[in-house]
Parts: C-alpha cells; structure tokens; sequence
C-alpha cells in the first residue's frame, strides 16, 4: 500500500478546490472486497485503477461536475479470481474547504472464477469438471455478467492536481458471489 501514498508526498504543493487544467484522471489504488465469503475464496487485499473524464457543469449554477468514470479491481488467491470493470456516471461536489462527496449509477461488468482443483464452494452452483468426476473442484469455471451499480465517496483535493477518494462500489451478486469494494485511491489530474 505505500506505493499509493508516494506520490502524494511528491506533490504537496497547496490543494486549490478550481478546475483541473485537463479533464482526465488518472487512479491507482487498494480495494478491499466488503463480503467476507468472497475474501476468503480469493483475497482480503486487491488493487484498484481507473481513468475519470470530467464533463464540468451539469448546469451554470450546480455547484459540483459529472464526470464518467472507468474503473478496475482485481482480487485473486487461493486459485479464484474476482475482476471488476465499472462504468459510472459520478457527480461531485465541495461540501468543505477542499473535501468533495460524490454518487454515482452506472454499469459494472464482473468477472467471477473458480480454478481447477479450488475445495472452497466461491460459485453457488457446483463446478463441473471434464471427464466426469463434476461436483466443487472437479474442474474450473468462469462467469461474466453485467448488472447495474453505483458508487458514493469522499475524496480530497491533496494538491493542485492530485486528490484521495474513499469509495464504496456496490452491485448486485455475480453467480452468488458479492463484489461490491471498500477503495482508496489516488488521483492524480492531468
């Protein structure tokens, strides 16, 4: 996780609350699966990238902007492996100095697999392996599915182009299987 916070201290120039001089965001990040089942079949720590485009302004008076975010977590251990791409429309705006809250609906695209030889049950439905043995285990298995999401966060302005966000991303279950993340991430503003 220090590799998150290194270009923070890079860039402690004094944070204005104005207008990137660009649109684009770019985010690295730790993501930590909010299900515990799904944190035991792959792993508690993941990470977590993303790119924002930010539309400005819905309207001359809104006092924050929407920008579309493009984000991907990853989690995998014990021969499982959980991937996340999400699509989201997110609104932000100040409510302090330089803090910002901020929601968002959207589309996340998940992928949930199960390896070869797993014991743990991860999908809810058994795995069936070739060469008849079937049953959790036997062989491996991958879904991939797109559902509706959302997001709320509170982010920093840490500098003049760089900001902390803490996430919450949240959809409905894969295979039976719960994605939704707890993030931090750093972006930096070009």
């Amino acid at each position: 996780m220090p590799f998150v916070f290194a270009p923070v201290a890079l860039n402690m120039a004094p944070a204005q609350m104005g207008q990137p001089k660009t649109p684009y965001t770019v985010k690295i990040g730790y993501a930590y699966l909010s299900d515990k089942s799904s944190r035991d079949a792959t792993s508690t720590s993941g990470y977590s990238v993303g790119l924002s485009y930010n539309l400005g302004k819905l309207a001359k008076d809104a006092p924050g902007t929407f920008a579309v975010d493009l984000d991907f977590t990853k989690h995998s251990g014990n021969g499982n492996k959980l991937e996340n791409w999400a699509l989201m429309g997110v609104y932000r705006a100040p409510f302090a100095s330089q803090l910002y809250y901020g929601v968002g609906l959207g589309l996340s695209n998940t992928l949930v697999s199960q390896g070869v030889g797993t014991t743990s049950a991860f999908l809810t439905r058994e795995v069936q392996g070739s060469g008849g043995g079937g049953g959790v285990g036997a062989g491996s298995i991958s879904e991939r599915k797109t559902v509706f999401g959302g997001v709320i966060l509170v982010g920093s302005k840490v500098s003049e182009n760089g900001s902390l966000e803490l996430y919450y991303r949240f959809q409905s279950s894969v295979s039976g299987v719960n994605a939704n993340v707890l993030g931090l991430t750093y972006g930096v503003h070009f």
